[in-house]
């Protein structure tokens, strides 16, 4: 999940990734920049998340709901496909 953090000045902030109560990512953010916060560990469906910034004076704008849905891997194709375009 990428994260961008508002605001026009100040000193970087933690920001946090909050998945069904459990804490997965955490990383640093000044105002303006854009964090990757990975998403794993997460067992497929729909999951409740929150991402968290450092507090502030502002106490409203310092967390936010998402939700993410979490899908298993697509399983390989064991047959394979001929390539269009080829001639032998």
């Amino acid at each position: 999940m990428v994260v961008t953090v508002g605001g026009s000045a100040g000193p970087p902030g933690e920001v946090q990734l909050v998945v069904n109560g459990r804490t997965l990512a955490r990383d640093l953010a000044a105002p303006g920049d854009a964090v990757s916060l990975p998403v794993e560990a997460v067992a497929p469906g729909w999951h409740a998340a929150e991402v968290l910034l450092a507090p502030d004076e502002l106490r409203l704008d310092d967390a936010r709901w998402v939700a993410i849905r979490s899908a298993p891997p697509r399983p390989k194709s064991s047959s394979r496909s001929p390539q269009s375009g080829h001639t032998k």
